[in-house]
C-alpha cells in the first residue's frame, strides 16, 4: 500500500483541482472551517478514493474526522487500505 505521504499528495491534487480554490488548499488545510467539506465533497471524494485506491469506504466512515483535511482522509485511507 502507499505511504500517507503519497496518498496525500495524489489527494491534494485532487482537490484543488476538484474545489478551485483561490489559493491551492494545503494537506493541513481544515476543508470544514475553510467551507470545502459539504455533503457533494463527501461523496465525490468517496467515489474517488474508492476508485483510485480500490478500497471501499463503509457509509459508518463517512464522518467529518476522516475528511476534515487532505492529511487526515490520506492517513484514513491508508489504514483501510491495510485492513
Amino acid at each position: 500500500m502507499e505511504s500517507v505521504e503519497n496518498i496525500g499528495r495524489g489527494l491534494l491534487q485532487w482537490c484543488n483541482k476538484r474545489l478551485q480554490p483561490v489559493s491551492p488548499i494545503a494537506v493541513e488545510t481544515d476543508l470544514l472551517d475553510q467551507g470545502y467539506l459539504d455533503s457533494l465533497f463527501i461523496m465525490a471524494a468517496v467515489a474517488h478514493v474508492e476508485e483510485q485506491y480500490g478500497i471501499a469506504i463503509d457509509s459508518a466512515d463517512i464522518s467529518p474526522q476522516h475528511f476534515c483535511s487532505v492529511r487526515a482522509l490520506a492517513t484514513f485511507v491508508a489504514e483501510q487500505g491495510a485492513s
